[in-house]
């Protein structure tokens, strides 16, 4: 790889790459490149969604790393990637994966980030936060789903 090709693929994390070169990098680019690209956080839905249907499976999972992507691009790596269990559940634990899909996670899997993100799209009140860390580490706690509804219940 000489200079130039090092600075261009360099530039692929840059939030300000403008979308025209992030698309033709997805549909033209190496896999190198992509999986660059996957880490920029500022990608724009549409070069979200063609990451997410690439054929390679470590772009996939370079896009799973990127904590800024949308719940929808989420969604779209859960169900191409379904038949790799160890994707489907980075997929699943993901600070962005729809809610829908957090609901059915055991609470003591759960990350702190991908907790705080779901509290927050659901205006939890700070005595239901704290009701919901007494979960966090138990192994008889059930899904979140379950246990919202007990901590909503007792509101």
């Amino acid at each position: 790889m000489d200079d130039t090709e090092s600075e261009f693929d360099h530039r692929l994390t840059d939030p300000t790459l403008p979308n025209e070169i992030a698309l033709s990098v997805v549909s033209a680019g190496s896999i190198g490149q992509c999986i660059t690209l996957a880490a920029n956080p500022n990608l724009s839905a549409e070069a979200q969604a063609r990451l997410a249907d690439h054929t390679e499976e470590v772009v996939a999972e370079s896009l799973l790393l990127n904590q800024t992507i949308s719940p929808a691009s989420v969604s779209k790596l859960l169900a191409r990637w379904k038949v790799q269990p160890e994707l489907a559940n980075q997929a699943k634990h993901h600070v962005n994966a729809p809610d829908s899909i957090k609901v059915t996670l055991e609470v003591g899997t759960m990350t702190w980030a991908s907790l705080d993100r779901f509290l927050e799209n659901q205006g939890a009140t700070s005595g239901e936060r704290k009701t919901l860390a007494t979960y966090m580490g138990t192994e008889e706690s059930g899904t979140l789903g379950e246990v919202w509804a007990r901590i909503r219940a007792l509101a």
